[in-house]
């Protein structure tokens, strides 16, 4: 499946709804991956399952891509206050990055400024910053706070 995160699923997606769903993330990634390439209801429904699994928040927030709704963040940063392991945050924050990519409004900022307290990853931690300053909403205890991160790269954003 890896094939078609560089072209279009070419045949109906009806069987990728029950790979999504596989408990082995070997071949559920791949699906949701896929999935989230496609604008349709039935993947929006399966995106707001996932909202109720916390260790498929990430795959959720992926499948929300091309399926975007407006408060979107707002359920994202509700997530965010309820506890949650450390490896399914970094899921999470995965998926926040993809949705990202095709969506960053103004009302992401408080779900980045938590992922960016809460997750265990530095890249990923970079990329919130760099979306905070995109958005102009990087408060200046964070900006003070990257430059001494233990990310070069996180470093480097603030010594130009």
């Amino acid at each position: 499946m890896g094939v078609f995160a560089l072209r279009q699923f070419p045949a109906p997606i009806d069987r990728l709804f029950e790979l999504a769903r596989s408990l082995n993330p070997r071949i559920a990634r791949p699906a949701v991956g896929i999935l989230a390439q496609f604008n349709n209801s039935a993947v929006r429904a399966l995106a707001m399952d996932f909202m109720n699994e916390p260790a498929r928040w990430g795959d959720a927030a992926e499948l929300l891509a091309s399926n975007y709704e407006p408060r979107d963040f707002q359920m994202i940063e509700d997530l965010l206050q309820q506890p949650v392991k450390s490896a399914d945050l970094h899921h999470f924050g995965i998926g926040v990055r993809h949705l990202l990519k095709a969506h960053c409004p103004a009302e992401s900022a408080g779900s980045l400024l938590l992922l960016y307290e809460k997750g265990p990853c530095s890249l990923c931690r970079r990329s919130f910053v760099e979306r905070l300053i995109e958005l102009r909403q990087l408060p200046d205890w964070m900006a003070d706070e990257c430059r001494f991160d233990a990310s070069e790269q996180t470093r480097k954003i603030f010594l130009k």
